[in-house]
């Protein structure tokens, strides 16, 4: 809690073991929950039928799952019935707090990836700047992030997103203050707020630090390959054009860096535990050629 606002941290969570995404994503939930700000990690699920639930609830108290109403479905190259499917689950979190809001509860929401990893450096600016943004009555915030593509190459320079989207960013919802948004994701990934009385006040506050994202780290090149035919109608013609565009699109992100150099030592341990040969966090290129 800041400042009587409840803290609470979003992500879409569905069949997070069998898609292989643990055990990052226990590495964000710990690594979220340990910090005496944060209330409540909000978990979106659309219809599991892995352990995902079980698993992620004993990682700690904070840890609260969201029934989403649709079944996640496995997408073709006609595309499936809701293509922006993860961006609505993330608005559906950001609809949760909009209807507590309503209430009477004082929120300050937080959407994030359950493969975005947060340092303690980054949290320390994270509840800082969340401070301004109650103080000075700002409503929403983009948070700066970066990826690690492999455990020797990754991003070296943070990004940010702008405002018509909803990735990474921070809302502030509070009743008194007119601040109850509703936000609703269309098919290029825009939010849009709808409110009948005020703009929303929007601002990047500085930071020196973000998010580091691991995503695609367990997978296996057969994992990221159904991966690029579950995203064809996000502007693929085929499988293999989304497939070729991603490799592409990661060659262009990555600096010979080791990751070992923006986390703590816990973090590290854990990854270098369970992190194998035939993961492409370990090797993504090579992997891809082989």
């Amino acid at each position: 809690m800041i400042k009587d606002h409840k803290i609470v941290f979003c992500a879409a969570a569905t069949n997070l073991m069998i898609n292989n995404y643990y055990p990052v994503s226990k590495l964000c939930v710990k690594n979220v929950c340990k910090h005496n700000f944060v209330d409540e990690f909000m978990m979106i699920n659309a219809g599991s039928t892995d352990d995902t639930v079980n698993v992620h609830n004993r990682l700690s108290e904070k840890v609260n799952f969201i029934d989403y109403p649709e079944v996640w479905e496995t997408k073709n190259l006609k595309g499936c019935k809701n293509h922006s499917m993860w961006w609505d689950q993330t608005s559906f979190g950001a609809r949760e707090c909009l209807d507590r809001a309503i209430k009477g509860e004082k929120i300050i929401y937080i959407l994030l990836g359950v493969e975005d990893i947060i340092s303690d450096s980054f949290a320390i600016e994270l509840e800082k700047n969340i401070e301004i943004m109650i103080d000075k009555k700002i409503d929403m915030d983009i948070m700066p992030w970066r990826k690690a593509i492999t455990k020797k190459m990754s991003e070296i320079k943070f990004s940010r997103r702008g405002f018509g989207n909803i990735g990474h960013c921070i809302l502030r919802f509070d009743k008194k203050d007119d601040a109850l948004w509703e936000g609703y994701v269309s098919k290029n990934r825009n939010i849009t707020f709808k409110h009948v009385k005020r703009k929303p006040v929007l601002k990047k506050l500085n930071y020196s630090s973000g998010f580091t994202n691991l995503d695609n780290w367990f997978f296996t090149k057969d994992n990221f390959y159904n991966k690029c035919k579950n995203h064809v109608e996000w502007g693929y013609e085929t499988i293999e054009e989304g497939f070729n565009k991603k490799i592409k699109s990661k060659i262009s992100r990555a600096s010979k860096i080791s990751y070992s150099d923006f986390f703590e030592k816990e973090i590290i341990d854990l990854i270098e535990k369970n992190l194998k040969e035939h993961h492409l966090g370990f090797d993504f290129f090579k992997l891809m050629k082989g």
